[in-house]
């Protein structure tokens, strides 16, 4: 009798189990926000800085952990720059601009867009970014980041900047700035790295 008990009682703890954990991951998905972040551009004097920071920025995001990001083939040909660029009709009264609905859709189907564009102005290396939440219709960020150097350490200092508040936006922290610490006694002796 106890063995009919077991073998009964054991594979139905076990389909709970797995159902448990199915379940789970599925929730886990579901919170992750679909992102989009088409590379920006700059002025001629920032363009030489853009591939450093359209990496930082997209590995900065991708890294938090907190976004689903959507492939960059997926994305329209017409990337916005700018909140202005955004088309405030629908599509059979106007003939330009950007709709939201092209990158809430499939195949792009984002939940955020973050977009941009990067500029050389007195001497300083200056990025304005956006983040839309594209089911509202609503931008959550609209700010002005300056560097301090025109140079690639200018461009991935705006980046890391930018990427710290959208990942904020989503109640997340970036490990911008922060440093590991940790001891050692490769060297023989007990040292702190």
């Amino acid at each position: 009798m106890k063995r009919l008990v077991w073998l009964v009682a054991a594979p139905a703890a076990a389909l709970m189990a797995l159902m448990a954990q199915d379940a789970t991951l599925r929730i886990q998905q579901g919170l992750q926000p679909a992102l989009a972040v088409p590379d920006l551009r700059g002025d001629a004097q920032a363009q030489p800085f853009m591939r450093a920071f359209n990496d930082t920025l997209w590995s900065d995001v991708l890294g938090s952990g907190y976004f689903k990001m959507v492939d960059k083939t997926l994305y329209p040909k017409a990337n916005p720059q700018q909140a202005s660029d955004w088309r405030q009709t629908p599509p059979s009264q106007s003939g330009g601009g950007l709709s939201m609905t092209d990158w809430s859709s499939p195949p792009v189907s984002a939940n955020h867009v973050a977009f941009g564009y990067t500029a050389v102005q007195n001497g300083v290396l200056v990025l304005y970014g956006w983040l839309y939440d594209l089911s509202r219709g609503a931008q959550t960020i609209g700010a002005r980041y300056v560097a301090s150097s025109v140079d690639e350490a200018g461009a991935r200092q705006v980046a890391h900047l930018f990427a710290a508040d959208i990942i904020a936006q989503f109640g997340g922290k970036s490990l911008m700035g922060t440093h590991i610490y940790f001891t050692s006694a490769r060297t023989g002796h007990k040292e702190i790295w």
